[in-house]
């Protein structure tokens, strides 16, 4: 097996790990959900999230629903507080920025 492609595989293991984090604080918190139109038939377990991993430092990117009512940054600062700690917490891995795009407002 080649360096690159173990490199790709261990990357995407991790990425798995951070999705299954991320998964998490989104199903804690009743304002959000995964957008319908980017998990797969409709199954709220995955998301599909950007990580980028360099030396241990990471940059994540994903999208959300908010529920109407609630306020967007507010919800936005929470869920991104609560995501970088638990991987700082439960990984080796140091959190550089979270992006959370809102993609739509449900009613």
């Amino acid at each position: 097996m080649g360096k690159n492609k173990l490199e790709k595989q261990v990357n995407n293991r991790y990425t798995e790990l951070i999705d299954s984090i991320i998964i998490k604080a989104i199903k804690n918190n009743d304002a959000v959900s995964v957008p319908n139109t980017l998990s797969k038939d409709n199954d709220s377990s995955q998301v599909f999230s950007k990580v980028i991993i360099n030396d241990y430092l990471l940059e994540i990117d994903f999208e959300i629903d908010i529920k109407y009512g609630f306020c967007i940054t507010e919800i936005s600062c929470m869920l991104q507080e609560q995501i970088m700690n638990d991987i700082e917490k439960n990984t080796k891995f140091k959190v550089k920025k979270i992006n959370i795009r809102v993609r739509n407002v449900t009613i």
